[in-house]
């Protein structure tokens, strides 16, 4: 009497090859050769197609091993908490159960092991090699450089901050791969990178803004040599430029003459404002600059805050002033 086919082969599809026989999964196409103890192994731990509820058929009757019965239980109990959910809505258990099943019947035990078999068990991916290994592109290192860069700009930093040996320290601990630019690279296409986005940037403001206000003062540079400071009121203040005058004294027609050109440059229509100090040579540009129809819309004032500063510099020379300070 010829011996039955095992029920298993219910699922799989046997395949002639030549003379051997295959076992084709018909959930997952995976191929076997003809092993019942192998094929019931495959449906329980292996094949991720395969439902649940055929799995529930072999699990008491398997002869696996203790930990795949086990991975296998929690599978079954799961499926029965979800037994009422709709067809299609995959629920976070059913998304554990496919991430158990997606492992192989070696990672079982190691899942296992520290899991209470009453708790469903999360699958943890295994980490690549690459994760352990840092890395910089050119175009990261250079976003990295300009943001460096520009710190060390706003804060008025030295450029030979990034040979000292703390900061270089500091940086290699939290990103040992990233390298700091050289002061050489700080002085040269770094500095011209920043100064350029930074006058793209102050040219949009100025562009969107529907009237301007400009404030100008002379100043001296650290090498005592005179300038004249422009900034736009936006209102949000930007610095617009800086005026090296060189040789040319500071009469009231040489003022009043770079301020038309500035004004010029931001558009006339646009600029309703001029703030300066009180000097002598400033009130007569401003008369100067008064003088022509194009710009009689445009009021001049001195600084407040100039103004407050020369009065109290007069109260201080005052004899009663000595009296109320001490």
């Amino acid at each position: 009497m010829v011996k039955p086919k095992h029920h298993v082969w219910k699922h799989f599809q046997e395949v002639r090859d030549g003379k051997s026989v295959k076992a084709v999964c018909k959930f997952c196409k995976m191929s076997y050769i003809t092993h019942v103890d192998r094929m019931v192994k495959h449906l329980l731990s292996s094949c991720t197609m395969c439902p649940v509820i055929i799995k529930e058929k072999f699990y008491s009757n398997s002869k696996i091993s203790t930990s795949t019965k086990n991975i296998t239980n929690v599978i079954c109990n799961t499926s029965k908490s979800n037994s009422n959910e709709e067809l299609g809505e995959i629920s976070e258990n059913d998304y554990q159960m496919n991430n158990i099943l997606s492992c192989d019947s070696g990672e079982f035990d190691s899942l296992i092991s520290n899991q209470s078999t009453s708790k469903a068990i999360k699958y943890k991916s295994q980490s690549c090699i690459t994760g352990f290994i840092d890395r910089i592109n050119p175009k990261e290192k250079n976003e990295l450089d300009q943001l460096f860069a520009k710190a060390v700009y706003a804060s008025n930093l030295p450029f030979h901050i990034t040979e000292n040996p703390y900061i270089q320290e500091f940086f290699k601990k939290i990103r040992p791969i990233y390298t700091l630019p050289r002061r050489r690279q700080l002085a040269g296409y770094l500095l011209d990178k920043a100064s350029g986005d930074m006058e793209v940037r102050v040219a949009d403001i100025i562009d969107k803004a529907p009237y301007l206000s400009i404030v100008s003062d002379g100043w001296s540079n650290i090498r005592n040599e005179s300038i004249i400071n422009f900034m736009v009121m936006t209102p949000v203040p930007v610095f617009y430029k800086f005026l090296n005058t060189e040789e040319n004294r500071h009469t009231a027609d040489y003022i009043a003459q770079e301020f038309k050109n500035v004004i010029h440059e931001l558009n006339p229509v646009k600029v309703y404002s001029l703030v300066t100090d009180n000097a002598a040579n400033m009130k007569a540009a401003w008369r100067i600059l008064k003088s022509e129809s194009i710009y009689n819309h445009i009021q001049c004032y001195g600084c407040a805050a100039h103004t407050l500063q020369l009065f109290f510099h007069d109260f201080e020379r005052l004899d009663a002033s000595v009296t109320i300070f001490q």
